[in-house]
This record gives C-alpha cells, sequence and structure tokens, in this order.
C-alpha cells in the first residue's frame, strides 16, 4: 500500500466499524479491540514487552514483494505470542502472508 494512503484508509474503516482502526505507529502499546493498519512503505512487526505487546514500524526492504507486508506481521506475531497467537489470512497478494501464517502455525 502506497504511503498517504493507509491513515486516509483506517480512517474511513474506523467511521464504519464498530471496532476502532488506526494506523499503526512505532512504539505504540497493541490494545484489544483495536484494529492497526500497517503504514503503507514501511513493515510493521509485533515485538513483546514484559507482559504488554507493542508495535514496531520501521522502513525495511519488501518481502514477498511487498512493504508493509504480512509475512513480516505474522512472523512477528509466531515470535512474540507463539502458540497464544491466532491469525487469519484475507489478502489476495498472492503469496504474501502464507509463510508468516505457517511461522504462527509452527509456534
Amino acid at each position: 500500500m502506497p504511503a498517504g494512503f493507509t491513515s486516509m484508509y483506517a480512517d474511513r474503516l474506523n467511521q464504519e466499524l464498530s471496532l476502532r482502526v488506526v494506523e499503526a505507529r512505532d512504539g505504540e502499546v497493541v490494545m484489544r479491540g483495536t484494529v492497526y493498519v500497517a503504514p503503507g512503505e514501511l513493515q510493521c512487526a509485533v515485538v513483546r514487552s514484559g507482559p504488554t505487546f507493542s508495535l514496531r514500524v520501521r522502513q525495511a526492504a519488501k518481502v514477498s514483494g511487498h512493504c508493509p507486508s504480512v509475512d513480516v506481521m505474522f512472523a512477528s506475531v509466531a515470535m512474540s505470542a507463539g502458540p497464544r497467537a491466532v491469525g487469519a489470512l484475507l489478502t489476495g497478494m498472492g503469496r504474501d502472508g502464507a509463510d508468516g501464517l505457517l511461522d504462527m502455525r509452527r509456534a
């Protein structure tokens, strides 16, 4: 997704859904009931810090041909949450997310 688009996309979803939807920000603590949209042209990962999880949003290379990449997000969830994680792959962007979801399954 291109930079700039994801902010507008998150705002639009936030207006339409009963859940809170925001564009992910680096260092933000993950909160129950909130949907996070990875910013365009940045990779977004989940990291564990004690009992909480937070987001790491950084410039990085494309993975599976995408930035942001679902593979990056899912792989980080597998490492951070292990067997407590649940994932669903709803994208139609080729194979992006398939390897990361497999990482979650294996964890």
